[in-house]
């Protein structure tokens, strides 16, 4: 998967601090038209494995996203949105799928807890070599380092 954001930064909330991170399908996935199918039977899973789910939005005319919008606090995931746009053969698309997930807030301080994470912030940010792509098998990282 792409890695969008990688979900390392703590992000202030309320009195605390929350993490957020996006993965997408890389360039060329593709469900083989299986993608709406596919989507029912994320949304059937997530249903059965506690999720508290929110009614799948609808849009206009052309728009053939296919939302699902779900939390389970219990498992510290305040929002989780799985977005699809399923390919169109007949125009030369391909499936995009897109995956962003918010931790619940959490009581403490973001920045304090990034200091702990980073050391102090310097001019130059380091790159330590954060991977652009994560096998779709993998469990997705959150850190930049291998420990973790």
């Amino acid at each position: 998967m792409g890695v969008a954001e990688f979900g390392d930064t703590p992000q202030r909330c309320d009195q605390g601090y929350e993490f957020f991170l996006r993965r997408n399908l890389p360039d060329g996935f593709s469900f083989d038209g299986q993608g709406p199918q596919r989507m029912e039977e994320l949304r059937s899973w997530l249903s059965e494995n506690g999720w508290q789910l929110a009614p799948m939005p609808t849009y206009g005319e052309g728009i053939e996203n296919i939302v699902i919008v779900a939390g389970k606090p219990e498992a510290k995931v305040s929002r989780l949105d799985v977005d699809m746009v399923p390919a169109n053969p007949a125009e030369g698309t391909i499936d995009v799928l897109e995956l962003r997930a918010t931790s619940t807030c959490e009581p403490g301080d973001a920045g304090a807890l990034l200091d702990q994470l980073r050391g102090p912030l310097t001019a130059v940010p380091r790159d330590d070599g954060i991977p652009d792509l994560e096998s779709p098998d993998a469990t997705p990282l959150f850190e930049r380092f291998d420990e973790g």
